[in-house]
């Protein structure tokens, strides 16, 4: 049995590779027409760099395509995750996460708040709910556009639900639904971070979670 495990696993290993080539020359190549700084592959535990945290970091996780830069005044990094999970029944998840994570300057201080497309499980963003335990879906959504809540549920801890709201208005809701959408969301220790978990990346994909990331920041911070 472990011997399969371990040949499975190398199996995913190796089309993760193949699969991160191309990836990475779509990613380098919108770095430089953005005219942000490319640094390829890095290691968490040996690369002097400023990890991606967000929900998707771990001690195995795998870093292509580190891009840092800044875009209208704001500090992006823009990161390719892979990841190897060993479930406790014996199976193998693999996760691949494009993340953008865009500092905030003045909104510091916004409570966490995660924002799950409607068509993903949980099961996806089980490490997220893991380790924030406290996160529950807000309840008080009427003042949250209709089609926003057709594509996401809202998470965040109970007692900051009511201080999302100054944050999550009518406007910026909708506008959510309709330029995010299908990527998940993630507002967190001062950053913004928006995630595409699909499996195939397009310069469209960049544009949008680099761009709309960038707009949710500072949208943020003329609130705070």
């Amino acid at each position: 049995m472990k011997k399969e495990l371990q040949q499975r696993l190398k199996a995913i290993v190796e089309r993760n590779s193949r699969v991160s080539l191309s990836r990475k020359r779509l990613i380098k190549k919108f770095a430089n027409n953005l005219g942000l700084i490319y640094f390829g592959t890095v290691d968490q535990h040996t690369d002097d760099h400023r990890v991606v945290r967000g929900f998707s970091t771990s001690s195995t996780h795998k870093d292509d395509s580190y891009t840092v830069g800044e875009f209208q005044d704001y500090a992006v990094t823009l990161v390719d995750r892979f990841d190897v999970h060993h479930e406790s029944d014996g199976t193998i998840e693999k996760h691949r996460w494009l993340i953008a994570e865009i500092d905030l300057v003045i909104a510091k201080d916004i409570p966490h708040l995660f924002l799950l497309p409607t068509h993903q499980s949980q099961i996806h963003y089980h490490k997220l709910f893991q380790a924030f335990a406290k996160l529950e879906p807000i309840t008080e959504v009427s003042g949250y556009s209709p089609d926003f809540l057709s594509r996401y549920t809202p998470y965040s801890p109970i007692a900051t639900s009511i201080e999302v709201e100054k944050y999550m208005t009518f406007e910026v809701t909708r506008t959510i639904a309709a330029h995010f959408w299908p990527y998940a969301v993630e507002i967190f220790e001062g950053s913004v971070y928006v995630y595409d978990a699909e499996q195939a990346l397009t310069t469209h994909t960049l544009e949008q979670v680099v761009k709309n990331g960038v707009w949710l920041a500072q949208v943020i911070d003329s609130i705070n």
